[in-house]
């Protein structure tokens, strides 16, 4: 399976649409997330068929809780997620509404990835909420 990553920035840095192409099939098909963004602060993501919002602490960077929707089955509930973070603010780990980890992520010194442990949410970034500037 071939995949092919675009990104788009505006003048500020920050991500404003991802394109993931499949080439596995006769026809390529093309998956775009889209970034709205509230200042510095990453505010929603949307792809078809789910649309995240982040909840940040006040006069901060640091995200306090993401809710996930899915615009196809708008009668369905939201899910609730929390953000565990350290003094900086950074993302270390993430649980649900019944404090069951489904996200956690393991860094090395700048900030960069170790490791992340495999669970059943999909989080973008380890840190999804800054801009690259």
């Amino acid at each position: 399976m071939l995949r092919e990553g675009r990104y788009h920035y505006d003048c500020l840095g920050r991500r404003i649409a991802k394109d993931v192409t499949l080439h596995d099939r006769d026809e390529p098909e093309t998956e775009r997330t889209a970034f709205v963004w509230q200042g510095l602060r990453m505010l929603m993501e949307h792809k078809r068929e789910l649309h995240s919002l982040y909840v940040y602490e006040p006069d901060s960077y640091a995200p306090l809780a993401r809710t996930d929707t899915d615009p196809l089955q708008p009668e369905r509930r939201a899910q609730r997620y929390y953000f565990h973070t350290d003094q900086l603010g950074t993302p270390l780990d993430m649980t649900d509404e019944s404090g069951q980890f489904v996200w956690r992520g393991f860094y090395k010194a700048w900030g960069r990835v170790e490791a992340k442990t495999p669970t059943q949410l999909e989080q973008q970034s380890p840190v999804p909420l800054t801009p690259a500037v």
